[in-house]
């Protein structure tokens, strides 16, 4: 059995050592933007030497080398800066751990929920939610949804005791594996765009339950696809006027049509904008934890 000594001892180490990664990959991701310019740089002052030296043609095989060269670069350095953001959560999370073991209040994640129930007969007097409470302490939910159901439970007048026995057996269980609570926070909290942001629950379900919402759907799909063919009927007419096979009145036709059909459906695009952000984020965070809770161990 290892003891709350041992544990914490653990934990600062690990914080060490991810600090010590962290400068690392730090310093790796400075010098790739080191090298990010100076190979758009040195592309852009060869391909210009080569153009008054060698024609137009050598200058853009210059040009599309330092492209590719300059691709591979980004690359691994997004993949680097990904890895700082994985080590930084990764130890936000032990430094969380550590807090909670020490009562360091200042370092627990601050919870915000509702205002206290009124006439409760112990919420406030055992300081069971709100700033340095119970609550705050042993909370480790990500989503809004999560927080507002371990305070329902904190905050219930009546218990059953056979509920309770079994949310016990389900916390022995997972008291374990904290390697798995740690990474399946961490791999919701890497799926959402914020890391401030939590997943809301109770809003998807309540866009999932929209009324009307099949109506909704065609005629977003709709919008989508009258905008697509004004988007390629635009670019198409420009190419075509760019070759001199037709006379420049086609494509502003076509422009002043697009701009026309967007300024129409403005409110239906920003709602439309909006509502598939707001999906996206969501859906990235559920496939994510599912694809972990499937895949594991």
């Amino acid at each position: 059995m290892i003891t709350k000594h041992e544990r914490l001892h653990a934990l600062e180490n690990q914080i060490h050592r991810l600090n010590r990664h962290i400068e690392t990959l730090n310093q790796r991701s400075n010098r790739l933007s080191w090298v990010r310019l100076t190979i758009f740089l040195a592309g852009l002052f060869l391909s210009i030497i080569v153009f008054f030296m060698g024609g137009w043609l050598w200058s853009l095989a210059i040009a599309a080398i330092t492209l590719i060269v300059f691709s591979i670069a980004v690359y691994y350095h997004r993949q680097i800066e990904r890895s700082i953001t994985r080590h930084k959560i990764w130890r936000q999370i032990k430094s969380t751990h550590v807090a909670r073991m020490q009562l360091d209040w200042a370092n627990i994640p601050s919870i915000s929920t509702a205002s206290p129930v009124a006439n409760h007969p112990f919420e406030t007097d055992l300081d069971i939610t709100g700033n340095h409470s119970l609550h705050q302490l042993i909370t480790t939910a990500v989503s809004f949804e999560g927080k507002q159901r371990v305070r329902e439970w904190l905050l219930h007048t009546s218990p059953d005791i056979q509920t309770i026995r079994k949310r016990q057996a389900l916390l022995q269980e997972l008291t374990p594996l904290s390697r798995f609570r740690d990474k399946l926070t961490l791999k919701s909290l890497l799926a959402s765009t914020n890391v401030a942001e939590h997943l809301e629950g109770k809003r998807l379900l309540n866009w999932l339950n929209l009324p009307k919402q099949q109506e909704t759907h065609q005629q977003s799909r709709l919008t989508i696809i009258v905008a697509t063919v004004l988007s390629v009927l635009t670019i198409a007419l420009v190419l075509l006027n760019s070759f001199a096979l037709i006379g420049p009145q086609y494509w502003i036709i076509a422009v002043l049509l697009s701009i026309g059909w967007f300024s129409a459906k403005r409110k239906e695009r920003g709602d439309l904008f909006e509502d598939s952000y707001f999906l996206h984020d969501a859906f990235a965070q559920l496939s994510t934890i599912f694809e972990y809770l499937e895949t594991y161990p």
